[in-house]
């Protein structure tokens, strides 16, 4: 499901993928009751054709995603049903192509046949979830992942557009443009810009020039106001943060006590200052590695780094997690202390296994956060050997990988 099949054994490899696809399927299946999160997007899509920008409490993307919404309102002049299982298989098709350009473009058939199949199946969980909720993050994950291919291939007016259109839809993508910046990649930086700019203005015939810029402040002041929420689907940094120190977790009956006791302005201003730290310290680390190579990394951090990480969002860890299974191999002391316990993790995602009660303890708490932050942690170190195998005819004039 996640990635192509490799020349070799296709019908084996094709087996190996069923647990994952029946998880996708199904969750397909379960979708057809209600819109669930498309009703924010049809919220956004109503006001934007009635030349209003939607302040919903649901809305919290950028202007530009309103003219993406208007456009998806157009499913509802099929049967619901229809419409919802439509739209389920676009998300599952998009995403699983995306995985899959990635795993060619980083050479990746070499991994032993095991390794994608235990990718995809580590990743399915948090994919039904995103298919059962009908959320839109497939779809900026796979232009993300078309960004980091352009990159490769030294594309960069290609790979700039990518990331000017997935960052006006979604702010998460645009976190991955200081790793270009040290790259000095700067005609990849200032096609983004123009890119992000032209979509801005996209939305002006709706809302007029006065509209556009109000709705673009409005978006601004929102967006500068979001703080980690206690809500369990919620695994990103800040939250993680707010959950070990505020102890407001409780409140919902779920997580633990604090283990440090601060106050809830303190725990926001610590939650972005160690996002922040993360983005850059990602960046950093990884300003000599090749785009396709960083791609797992730093699309992982995309998406815990920033205040709202629904767990809808977390497909976005699923290069990394065939990377981290394919160091499983050969792995040192620290991969097995850094990678294996986010594979328990699986278990404890599906509240069936673990009953609801203790699922709301673990997520609660931050478990996947946490556990996501040690993949990241090990695919950030400083290591001598690469992280992936990819041939010098790939770099597309990008900075050489680090030798062996």
């Amino acid at each position: 499901m996640l990635t192509m099949l490799p020349p070799a054994r296709p019908a084996r490899q094709a087996l190996l993928f069923a647990p994952a696809l029946f998880i996708a399927i199904s969750s397909i299946a379960r979708s057809t009751g209600e819109w669930n999160d498309f009703r924010g997007y049809i919220i956004a899509g109503e006001a934007l054709r009635q030349g209003l920008y939607s302040d919903h409490v649901s809305n919290t993307w950028p202007p530009f995603f309103s003219l993406f919404a208007a456009a998806l309102i157009e499913l509802q002049r099929l049967p619901a049903p229809a419409a919802r299982v439509l739209w389920g298989s676009f998300n599952a098709v998009i995403f699983g192509i995306a995985c899959a350009r990635w795993f060619v473009a980083s050479r990746s058939m070499e991994a032993p046949l095991w390794v994608a199949p235990a990718a995809a199946f580590a990743i399915a969980p948090f994919l039904a979830l995103h298919l059962v909720t009908h959320q839109v993050y497939a779809l900026v994950f796979a232009m993300a992942i078309e960004l980091f291919i352009a990159a490769q291939r030294g594309d960069d007016a290609a790979a700039g557009v990518w990331l000017g259109v997935s960052a006006s839809l979604k702010i998460t993508p645009l976190l991955t443009l200081p790793y270009f910046l040290l790259q000095r990649r700067w005609k990849l930086a200032a096609t983004a810009c123009a890119t992000a700019a032209l979509c801005s203005l996209a939305v002006a015939p709706a809302l007029g020039m006065r509209g556009d810029i109000d709705a673009h402040l409005r978006w601004i002041r929102r967006a500068a106001s979001l703080r980690g929420t206690h809500g369990v689907r919620n695994q990103s940094i800040e939250a993680l943060v707010e959950r070990l120190t505020t102890g407001e977790a409780k409140l919902e009956v779920s997580g633990i006590d604090p283990i440090v006791s601060l106050n809830q302005p303190t725990a926001d201003r610590i939650g972005k200052v160690l996002s922040w730290l993360l983005v850059l310290g990602g960046a950093f680390a990884l300003r000599r590695t090749r785009p396709i190579e960083a791609a797992p990394p730093l699309l992982a951090i995309s998406v815990l780094a920033v205040p709202y990480c629904w767990r809808t969002q977390l497909i976005a860890l699923a290069p990394l997690l065939f990377v981290s299974f394919r160091r499983l191999r050969k792995p040192d002391l620290l991969d097995v202390l850094l990678l294996l316990p986010f594979f328990l993790a699986v278990v404890e995602r599906e509240p069936g296994l673990i009953g609801l009660d203790n699922f709301l303890l673990l997520e609660g708490a931050g478990l996947t956060a946490a556990l996501a932050l040690l993949l990241i942690l090990d695919a950030l170190r400083l290591r001598h050997r690469e992280t992936l195998r990819i041939s010098p005819e790939d770099s597309g004039g990008a900075i050489p990988a680090r030798t062996a």
